[in-house]
């Protein structure tokens, strides 16, 4: 339970989409990479994958995602 929490204090959830296994896209608030974008789902929660470096790249790319004929994923879950 404390490895959770630890996770999760350090992980601030953005979007999540509940169609799927519940994938999440979330900021990392702590180094390494603070500020960085990640996607994980269930079950592994805690081992999350980068998606951009930066929040602005993250908006920046799923504004392209969005007008997309075919998002990318993991972005294609969220739109």
């Amino acid at each position: 339970q404390a490895a959770i929490r630890a996770f999760w204090d350090a992980h601030l959830p953005v979007m999540l989409a509940v169609h799927s296994d519940y994938d999440y896209l979330a900021v990392r608030l702590s180094e390494p990479h603070a500020g960085s974008v990640v996607h994980g789902f269930a079950p592994e929660w805690e081992n999350p994958s980068p998606v951009a470096g930066s929040f602005e790249e993250f908006l920046s790319r799923f504004a392209r995602e969005a007008v997309s004929r075919e998002p990318s994923y993991p972005y294609s879950l969220f739109l």
